[in-house]
């Protein structure tokens, strides 16, 4: 039985650039990208940042900032890319650690081969994800929403503020929807154009401004309770933030497999041949990733057509091929 290894870590870090430059930027896209500044790793990903309460005093200091309408404030942003409040490292491409793995049993004249890769940390940023779950495409999104619309308006409040840490702090679940596509799937009543359907939802958050002194005054509470604006299920997702599209890289790979049988030589030299052997193999036996989105991380480590770049991948929807075979191998 025969095993081998080869284990793979790599960090680059930018020391320096040239002056007036500040910072590298390796893609664009998803209203985020790969940026690093000097002194960093190759790798990280930035994405715009959530608007929150920023007065140490307040009750409501890290809750996301909301307007009258329901929706989540934010900045400008016209230059996403220079650091600053705007921006936040929200992870890095790059893998803790890869490590590949190549294996051989042989027993008489049989022998099984296989080859297996994993790889280990790292974030990507998942473009057919996000496309797909903004035209609500997804039984994900609606997994991952928060129904609650057994419950009363005061009684969900309540339990958004026990949970504060959870939906409405920084460290705390991105983007957490309170809601559905429909009441059986936490919808709420919601009438816009004279229709009423059980389709609404919203994003915690509080509603307020400073005073001169940079106190926050609170105007409303968006928890649910009376007062909190119900948006229909199509404006749910976090379509102006990279970070609703992060996942984790991690997989397992069971790359190829064979199975081979040696024939011996005494029964095929009298056919003039010196070595015969027949295989049967597969490739791509096994995928699994910790994201689970049915999506392969690898693509976005991989050429796509005229570009590379690491760390995003797009429209990865083609079917999961996996190719059987018979090889047979002679020598004369």
């Amino acid at each position: 039985w025969d095993m081998n290894f080869v284990f793979t870590r790599n960090r680059t870090t930018i020391l320096e650039l040239a002056e007036g430059f500040d910072y590298h930027v390796l893609w664009t896209e998803a209203n985020g990208g790969a940026v690093t500044r000097v002194g960093e790793e190759i790798g990280q990903l930035v994405s715009r940042v959530i608007t929150r309460v920023n007065d140490p005093s307040s009750e409501y200091h890290g809750w996301p900032l909301k307007d009258p309408s329901g929706k989540l404030i934010r900045d400008d942003w016209q230059n996403y890319m220079e650091p600053g409040d705007n921006t936040a490292v929200i992870g890095n491409f790059n893998p803790d650690f890869q490590l590949g793995m190549q294996t051989s049993l042989s027993y008489k004249n049989w022998n099984l081969s296989a080859s297996f890769d994993w790889r280990y940390g790292g974030q990507f940023i998942s473009q057919t994800l996000r496309y797909m779950e903004s035209d609500y495409l997804t039984q994900r999104w609606i997994d991952r929403s928060l129904k609650l619309n057994h419950m009363s308006g005061p009684e969900i409040a309540q339990f958004l503020r026990d949970n504060e840490d959870k939906y409405l702090k920084p460290d705390g679940m991105f983007w957490p929807v309170v809601g559905g596509p429909t009441s059986e799937t936490g919808g709420f009543q919601h009438t816009e154009d004279g229709i009423t359907l059980n389709d609404g939802q919203f994003v915690p958050g509080v509603e307020g401004y400073y005073d001169d002194n940079g106190n926050f005054v609170m105007v409303n509470e968006h928890l649910g309770d009376e007062g909190t604006p119900i948006n229909r299920w199509q404006s749910s997702f976090g379509w102006d933030y990279a970070q609703t599209a992060m996942f984790d890289a991690d997989f397992i790979k069971l790359r190829e497999i064979s199975l081979t049988y040696q024939f011996p030589t005494g029964s095929v030299s009298m056919l003039g041949i010196n070595n015969l052997s027949v295989s049967l193999y597969s490739r791509n036996i096994m995928l699994w990733t910790k994201a689970g989105i049915n999506v392969d991380p690898e693509t976005a480590f991989q050429p796509s057509g005229s570009s590379f770049m690491q760390g995003i991948e797009r429209y990865n929807i083609t079917p999961w091929a996996v190719p059987i075979g018979i090889k047979l191998n002679v020598n004369f």
